[in-house]
């Protein structure tokens, strides 16, 4: 055994003994040309990376100048060649590119004087720092969840081909830099260092970037964009709307109230104020269901709310004034450990049957002129004004309830009791101020309205006499004058239709005279007519009493062709004959009764027996009606008149407006050659 050692130490020695002559060989180019027929300048060959392709690695010595040398693995190291007596780099190397680092060169030296040697040595490729850091994508999306606890997050690292360190820093300008920071500098680990919430941010960026630290450093960096979306997460309970928020993150739940009358039953959902009663999930992107129920102050049941609208309604009416204070709770669906509280306050109130009023629409008051603000209106002398309105359902017609307002509310305020007060200094010498007073009685929402006069003092102290208000200039003078010209223009209008009508109207009655003048041949006949008999009709009762022999003056005519024969005037005569029975007596027909008969004539109506007023005899009674012919009262008396159709108009009007002329209708036959002639 201990043989087997000695020998193994003594090879070993030997090896040694043979590496270090080699390398003396090497090293000393005295001794190359002792020991090889060619050599190189060192065992090992170091070349870094970024050498140039035909640069020279090393030049080659020969023993004699017959030797050739050439490269017997040539496939190992393509990347070398041998040009005259050095050995040259043929292409470009990369410390990078996958592979061995240090290669073996074997050359061959052969000569004709000499045997074939064989020189070994080594190709060693170094790495220089050439190669900036990269990250894998220059953007990135990610995304994280509000709840994600303070610490350590993702690591984002990056690459660098030469293996050198690399420093790490994130850019302070990035949104999200107040968020996250940085583990170390050289490492890339990225934590959360402050908490995240969804209403408050819910997309953050960050830049992080990478610097060389080889030797010597580059000058490039690399960098990558982070694009964070915060996920809400469902953490928050509802809250009742309107929500106020005294910081961002807390919301201070709405406190309703409304009002019932007292005895009285409410149909439909109660009117709260400020609105309507409604919850919303806290986390507003899940937005969970909400579902409601009163948990406390409404031990007799008097109200009843709908668990998903929220809507509260009087079931029972309530008999006390007592004011009701109801606690609702507003919980999420999916998690009832999720929930808040309200309450809803509902006063309770007497009926009302009166309205506010003010017991008069016009309230004046005076205040000096230059007063400082806060100055009280008063009323003519130093007592001050006091606009209260009366409410006939209290006491006195107080009403407790009442709250004013003034309008425009920018130079006066209104107290609770009615006092006015300044709020600026007026400055308007003489100035008065027109406003309007409004009182609500909160409780039933009813109104009443009055108006304000204030009327501001002169420089001197004195108070106008006169209105200013009712001193009218040109404006005023035009706006009342536009419109009484119009209404004059109206009224023009209007008058002018009416003459037109008029005017149309006496045109129409000229055209109907033309045409009985036209036609009235035939009560006088021609004097070439062979028919001298004529009947006339006369009706005593429109004669007048004064003037009764105008009665063939007083014709109205109208056209009326009858016939000739007997039968048919004496059926004419007939249905013109009034009876007795239904006769009434006109004023005219009266008046022409003497006034000694009357007492006679009214004892013997009754047994009076009933006359025809068609007759051929005169009757000596007096208002006696009655109808005649002409030829049988004077057989020898034949009147001929011809009236021309084109007479003058105006002479006969003229002859109807005389005095004595009589009211009647005369009918003329068209044929001139009849001279019969009807008259009522």
């Amino acid at each position: 055994m201990k043989t087997k050692h000695l020998l193994q130490c003594y090879r070993g020695l030997w090896l040694f003994l043979c590496f270090f002559l080699s390398l003396q060989s090497v090293v000393n180019p005295l001794q190359c040309s002792q020991f090889n027929a060619c050599c190189v300048d060192d065992l090992i060959l170091v070349v870094p990376e970024d050498k140039q392709p035909q640069a020279v690695i090393s030049p080659i010595v020969k023993k004699s100048t017959d030797i050739t040398v050439t490269i017997k693995n040539q496939v190992d190291v393509p990347m070398l060649t041998i040009i005259g007596d050095n050995l040259v780099l043929k292409d470009s190397i990369d410390y990078e590119t996958p592979g061995d680092k240090v290669l073996e060169v074997k050359f061959l030296c052969s000569s004709t004087s000499s045997p074939e040697e064989s020189l070994d040595f080594y190709f060693q490729i170094t790495n220089v720092n050439d190669n900036p850091p990269k990250f894998p994508n220059t953007v990135m999306d990610v995304e994280i969840g509000e709840l994600f606890p303070i610490g350590p997050w993702i690591t984002v690292s990056a690459n660098d081909a030469d293996g050198d360190p690399i420093a790490y820093s994130l850019n302070p300008k990035s949104s999200g830099a107040d968020y996250f920071i940085l583990k170390n500098v050289n490492n890339a680990e990225i934590s959360l260092n402050k908490a995240l919430d969804y209403e408050e941010v819910k997309n953050l960026q960050l830049i992080l970037q990478a610097e060389d630290q080889g030797n010597p450093p580059l000058k490039e960096t690399a960098t990558v964009t982070i694009n964070i979306r915060v996920l809400d997460i469902d953490n928050k309970p509802p809250s009742f709307q309107p929500c106020k928020f005294p910081s961002k993150n807390i919301c201070v739940n709405a406190v309703y109230s409304g009002d019932v009358t007292i005895k009285k039953p409410e149909t439909g959902p109660l009117t709260l104020t400020p609105g309507p009663l409604y919850a919303l999930d806290g986390d507003k992107v899940l937005n969970e269901p909400i579902v409601y129920e009163i948990i406390d102050g409404d031990q007799n049941n008097h109200f009843k709310i709908d668990a998903t609208s929220g809507n509260i309604t009087l079931v029972n009416v309530i008999d006390t004034l007592d004011p009701v204070v109801l606690t609702v709770m507003a919980s999420q669906q999916n998690d009832k450990y999720k929930y808040t509280t309200t309450t809803v306050t509902i006063k309770v109130l007497e009926v009302n049957h009166n309205k506010p009023t003010f017991a008069t629409q016009l309230y004046t008051g005076i205040v000096m002129l230059n007063s400082e603000v806060d100055s009280i209106v008063v009323e003519k002398g130093t007592k001050p004004l006091i606009v209260q309105a009366e409410d006939a359902d209290f006491p006195a017609f107080f009403n407790p309830s009442i709250t004013y307002e003034i309008k425009p509310s920018d130079k006066f305020k209104i107290t609770r009791d009615g006092f006015i007060f300044t709020k600026v200094v007026l400055s308007n010498p003489g100035e008065l101020i027109k406003l309007k007073i409004i009182a609500l009685d909160e409780t039933s929402k009813e109104t009443a309205e009055c108006d304000l006069e204030v009327q501001v003092s002169n420089a001197d102290g004195s108070y106008p006499t006169v209105d200013p208000s009712l001193v009218y200039g040109v404006k005023d003078m035009v706006a009342l004058g536009v419109p009484l010209a119009i209404l004059l223009l109206i009224a023009l209008i209007v008058i002018a239709i009416l003459l037109r009508k008029i005017s149309k109207g006496k045109m129409e009655w000229k055209r109907i005279r033309k045409l009985s003048v036209a036609k009235r041949n035939a009560f006088g006949g021609s004097s070439n007519s062979t028919k001298p008999n004529g009947l006339q009709f006369v009706n005593e009762g429109y004669l007048e009493d004064d003037k009764p022999s105008g009665l063939e003056k007083g014709i109205l005519k109208s056209s009326w062709t009858p016939t000739t024969n007997e039968a048919s005037i004496t059926a004419l005569a007939a249905a013109l004959e009034p009876k007795l029975e239904a006769s009434v007596p006109t004023k005219a027909s009266e008046k022409s009764k003497p006034q000694n008969n009357n007492s006679e004539d009214n004892e013997g109506d009754g047994d009076k027996e009933v006359k025809s007023i068609l007759t051929k005899e005169r009757k000596s009674d007096e208002g006696y009606k009655a109808v005649w012919f002409r030829e049988d009262i004077d057989p020898e008396a034949k009147e001929e008149r011809v009236i021309e159709t084109g007479d003058d108009d105006d002479a006969e009007e003229m002859e109807e407006d005389k005095p004595g002329r009589n009211r009647g209708v005369s009918f003329a036959p068209e044929d001139d050659n009849d001279e019969q002639s009807y008259q009522l």
